[in-house]
């Protein structure tokens, strides 16, 4: 009786098949067998796996979290909130830097430079805990209870409390944020003020809690709050682990003051207009710095009034600068906003209206106007079978509807779709109804991810996004459509969300490894690269596409990179961290296997956000 051999197969088709729910060889040597051949460049993930997974073989592992995931209650009590437990990444400290390594015990991330995280809460169900109403002692050299104006917002400064240093019993339990270089008392209440919590704390020198209410029995000594703050030596911002409480008397009033410590783009965007970037002023006074463009001085000017007045002209942006210069134009070749700096440096208060800033002496400010550039608006469907057959490929909520947006306007080719979707078809797809075999469009979209299909397609544009942000997106999407969001109520009832998580990751990671195996000719794009440096990344895929480049296109399409289908810049409000650590725990070593595989097939490599704590290949 002749022996069954099995065929040989590649590493990365073991990883798509073991995702698929199957092995690498026979019975349950299969994982065995995969851990042997990739040994010697992927040892860490093996680690992982085999820890992670029993010895009854990955699937079975998979369904043991699952059914873990379905036995534990989500969430307990409306008003009970932890700060999520984030894992280290590993930084190396300056001299300075060394003063905040406790943080690393006490579950925090570390970051260098300018970096801000900001994270939310899985609810839990702390220690009963007392609000306190009043306070018996001083802060240093501030009154217990004293009034007064910071960075515009008026508080009330509540004391020094002695912080908790396990996740569940913190003092301030809702937002948190830290910046190692710059923290201080305006940035830590603007930033609690922007999001209507009316309590505020700083310890530990870079760290800032906001609440809605104070979860710490009393306050305590007043040299307890004795280090000082970042970003500024002469203020004090908390002790180690002592908290400074400050008390909003109005949460979510407008910023004001000249030094302008609150991110520009944030303060905007809350307030609806469409601000692009902070840019250094490169023409000398008196220029217009649109090449082309005009300049209007108006001397009580404000950010819509300079708006109004460069739509009027048909102009596409508006710059402001040195408080009263209202700048009108387009992109052009040596002007850009390639040379982005910290929107901060544009803090020049407008002499209409000083809660707003209209730039800077060196700095311009850039918005969009109500008028489109009309240089990217015409596109055109390409004779039949004239067009090579590419996909534009991702897991749902990855971006494909913005990137087709983006090929669009930039080539002047409209992009097809495997789906024929009616709804995109009237808000101006046009190629949405083209049959997706046709060869009339410059790419297709698709999801789909089996073999036959990935094998039909010259090539791939495949887009990856943090799994966790694109899931939370496929999420909105099934429950709020195209720009709106799902409600909490859509997280907690019953085992969707589990459920929903479960195979959504799956799907994530056998949309990456499937395309990457089945198909040689595919160009990986991380969203994340593509929204912080479009330029760049929107000219790679034209090129990919083999299309010819027209700079006045590109520069039209980066005037205006979003279109209709971003949702509202007001972000999703959860009080909670929808993601338990069941799911991250699977999620992580579906996030390893994708690295491994863009490894393997020579791609670019994940952003390191996607999970801090993993090192990647």
């Amino acid at each position: 009786m002749p022996v069954r051999q099995d065929p040989p197969q590649s590493i990365l088709g073991c990883l798509a098949r073991i995702f698929h729910k199957s092995f690498c060889g026979a019975g349950r040597k299969g994982p065995i067998r995969l851990f042997g051949m990739a040994l010697a460049f992927a040892l860490p993930f093996y680690i992982i796996l085999f820890v992670y997974i029993p010895s009854n073989g990955l699937e079975d592992g998979l369904n043991d979290i699952n059914n873990n995931n379905n036995n534990n209650k989500f969430m307990e009590g409306n008003n009970d909130i932890q700060l999520a437990n984030v894992a280290v990444r590993d930084v190396k400290l300056s001299e300075r830097e060394a003063e905040v390594e406790d943080m690393d015990r006490r579950g925090r991330v570390l970051m260098k430079g300018n970096e801000m995280q900001e994270y939310g809460g899985l609810k839990e169900k702390p220690a009963a805990a007392k609000v306190v109403t009043t306070l018996p002692f001083d802060n240093r050299t501030k009154a217990q209870h004293s009034t007064e104006i910071i960075g515009g917002i008026t508080v009330v400064y509540m004391g020094c409390y002695k912080d908790a240093t396990t996740k569940y019993r913190r003092a301030l339990q809702g937002a948190f944020y830290t910046d190692i270089n710059r923290m201080t008392i305006e940035r830590c209440l603007q930033h609690c003020s922007l999001k209507s919590y009316p309590f505020a704390g700083l310890e530990f020198s870079s760290e800032c809690y906001c609440a809605q209410a104070v979860t710490a029995s009393k306050a305590r000594e007043k040299d307890a709050c004795n280090m000082t703050c970042s970003g500024n030596k002469d203020q004090i911002c908390g002790g180690a682990p002592y908290i400074s409480v400050y008390q909003i008397s109005t949460p979510g009033q407008a910023i004001a003051g000249a030094d302008h410590l609150v991110n520009q783009k944030e303060a905007n965007t809350v307030r609806g207009y469409d601000f692009r970037a902070c840019v250094p002023y490169v023409k000398k006074k008196g220029d217009s710095i649109f090449t082309g463009g005009i300049l209007i001085e108006q001397s009580t000017m404000t950010i819509p009034s300079c708006l109004k007045a460069c739509g009027d002209e048909q102009h596409p942006l508006a710059g402001m600068a040195r408080g009263k210069e209202c700048h009108c134009g387009h992109l052009t070749t040596d002007f850009d906003l390639q040379d982005k700096v910290d929107p901060e440096m544009c803090n020049a208060p407008c002499p209409g209206d000083e809660k707003s800033f209209c730039g800077a002496d060196e700095f311009i400010s850039i918005y969009q106007t109500s008028h489109q550039d009309e240089r990217c608006l015409e596109m055109t469907l390409k004779p039949t079978g004239s067009m090579p057959l590419i996909a534009v490929a991702s897991f749902p909520g990855s971006g494909n509807t913005w990137v087709r947006y983006l090929i669009e306007r930039a080539s002047g080719i409209y992009t097809g779709s495997y789906y024929d979707d009616g709804d995109l078809y009237n808000k101006g797809f046009k190629g949405e109804r083209e049959h997706w075999l046709k060869g009339t469009t410059v790419a297709v979209k698709t999801h789909r991810f089996d073999e036959e299909h990935v094998a039909t397609y010259d090539g791939v544009i495949l887009i990856i996004r943090d799994p966790y942000k694109a899931i939370l997106s496929e999420h909105n999407r099934k429950f709020g459509g195209h720009t709106g969001y799902a409600s909490d109520r859509h997280y907690t009832q019953g085992t969707e969300w589990i459920d929903f998580v479960t195979g959504k990751s799956r799907t994530w990671t056998n949309t990456a490894l499937n395309f990457l195996q089945y198909n040689k000719n595919v160009l990986v794009v991380h969203y994340e690269d593509l929204r912080s440096n479009l330029k760049p990344n929107l000219e790679k895929m034209l090129r990919f596409l083999k299309v010819k480049i027209d700079p006045n296109r590109v520069l039209c399409t980066i005037s205006s990179p979003d279109g209709k289908y971003k949702r509202p810049a007001a972000k999703q409000k959860l009080s909670f961290d929808p993601f338990t650590d069941e799911m991250k725990e699977y999620v992580s070593l579906y996030i390893k296997a994708v690295s491994m595989a863009l490894h393997i097939t020579n791609q670019t490599k994940l952003p390191d956000t996607y999970n801090p704590h993993l090192k990647f290949l």
